[in-house]
């Protein structure tokens, strides 16, 4: 992390740059190691610890994000692969997920919720209406 190069700070395409920074991200999958590097730029002061911090959350919220999608509709297993199919569940399941989130009718995991709303159409019916 550094501060903004004055070249870069000067030529205004960037509103309030004042930082540019790296990252490397490692990870491992079935024993074999890789390494990526990820560069990013902000408008806050060159401050490591604090961006990390920042990034670091970043990550995490998309890692639960998938790790809740792929344990509550299995979307890592999904078959969908012709044109637009991928994309539009993908959809669907996120709005089916924040719809389960948001719901406090019932006290229940958010996979159980939804295999209750499957069993149950007053249950789905008060899910999709937030009827409570």
């Amino acid at each position: 992390m550094i501060a903004a190069p004055k070249e870069l700070r000067e030529q205004g395409q960037w509103q309030d740059l004042q930082s540019v920074g790296m990252i490397v991200r490692t990870r491992e999958v079935k024993g074999q190691g890789s390494e990526e590097a990820a560069f990013f730029i902000s408008s806050l002061p060159p401050q490591v610890k604090r961006l990390a911090g920042y990034v670091r959350g970043h990550w995490s919220i998309k890692n639960s994000l998938h790790w809740s999608l792929d344990v509550i509709f299995s979307e890592d297993q999904s078959r969908l692969r012709k044109e637009n199919g991928p994309e539009i569940a993908a959809v669907f399941r996120r709005l089916a997920l924040s719809l389960l989130k948001r719901d406090t009718s019932l006290k229940s995991s958010l996979r159980g919720k939804r295999l209750q709303a499957g069993w149950n159409n007053e249950i789905l019916e008060n899910i999709l209406c937030q009827n409570h």
